[in-house]
């Protein structure tokens, strides 16, 4: 039976190639709760989004895309709107890392973090196996 209800959470992984101190290429792979945005929502969710690219295009001078990075710095307090927790994220000493907003903002500053969690959560709300 399926049950409907007013919030809708999951787990899903995130994947993100990234480069060791001594040059190997690596894949990464976190686990983020995403919030599983409805129908009116996700468009809402991506006006936002959206908005927050032009306002970093105008801002730094640029026109039409503001670039992967601007765009990224951009999004930063949106995606907060849809993920919640995370695990398997550490310190530099490999101890986990407790997750807050902060702390979030900086993961998402990581190169291949912002791309790999959107696509990650686009999959999750549609449900495509990963």
């Amino acid at each position: 039976m399926f049950r409907l209800v007013p919030r809708r959470t999951a787990w899903w992984p995130v994947r993100f190639g990234g480069v060791t101190e001594d040059g190997k290429i690596v894949e990464n792979e976190v686990e983020l709760r995403f919030v599983i945005l409805d129908e009116d929502q996700i468009v809402e969710f991506y006006a936002r989004l959206e908005k927050a690219n032009e306002d970093a295009a105008s801002s730094t001078g640029l026109s039409g895309d503001a670039g992967p990075l601007s765009q990224a710095v951009a999004a930063l307090p949106r995606m907060l709107e849809i993920v919640e927790d995370w695990r398997k994220v550490g310190d530099e000493n490999g101890k986990a890392l407790p997750f807050s907003p902060d702390n979030f903002l900086q993961f998402m500053k990581v190169p291949n973090v912002p791309m790999a969690i959107g696509a990650a959560y686009r999959d999750c709300r549609n449900a495509v196996p990963d």
